[in-house]
This record gives C-alpha cells, sequence and structure tokens, in this order.
C-alpha cells in the first residue's frame, strides 16, 4: 500500500505578517542610515550610535529570521531555546535602537 506524499504548504496569512514584520526591522534601520546620511556635518555626533545600532540589529534580525525559516521548514512549534533565542534578539534591537534615541535627544 502506497501512502500518499506530503504536500508541503506556503506560508499563512499570519506567517506572512510576521515575516514581513521581521523584515520591517530592516526598513527601520535603513530609514534611520539615511536619515545620518542626510545630516550632514550635523549628524556626525550620531554616526557612531547609529552604526553601533544598524550591526547589532542586522545581527539579531538575522537571528530571527533563521529562526522564523527553521520553525517554518519544520512545522513544529518553537522550543523553549528558540523562543528565548527569539526574546534575546528583539530585546537586543530595542535597546540599541532605546540608546539611539537616548544620544539623538542628549544633543
Amino acid at each position: 500500500m502506497m501512502t500518499e506524499p506530503q504536500i508541503r504548504k506556503g506560508p499563512n496569512p499570519v506567517q506572512k505578517g510576521t515575516y514581513k514584520r521581521i523584515l520591517s526591522l530592516y526598513d527601520i534601520s535603513e530609514k534611520v542610515l539615511k536619515l545620518v546620511e542626510d545630516g550632514g556635518e550635523d549628524a556626525t555626533p550620531y554616526v557612531k550610535s547609529m552604526e553601533r545600532m544598524s550591526r547589532v540589529m542586522e545581527r539579531q534580525i538575522s537571528i530571527l529570521v533563521d529562526n522564523f525559516f527553521n520553525y517554518m521548514e519544520s512545522s513544529k512549534p518553537l522550543s523553549g531555546v528558540e523562543k528565548l533565542r527569539m526574546e534575546k534578539a528583539l530585546e537586543a534591537i530595542s535597546e540599541s535602537m532605546q540608546e539611539f534615541l537616548k544620544k539623538l535627544r542628549a544633543n
């Protein structure tokens, strides 16, 4: 007796929305970069903070994307470790953004 092959379904609307929200973090980083670049010499005090935030965001977004793809490929619920890794990535992104905003407000 033959079993039917497993048909892999594409992402559902919630999963697509989650992925778009993850990718929107890249947009935020790019907009901040453009804002600082367009600021010319007036933005010089913010360059190091912006670069630091951009590096943190890039690294942490990569963690989010990798875990999201692993989840999508396995179709299994995230493990506690995976959830913690994603929470830590989001916290690091938030902290880096707060640090940058603090620098903006200080000047």
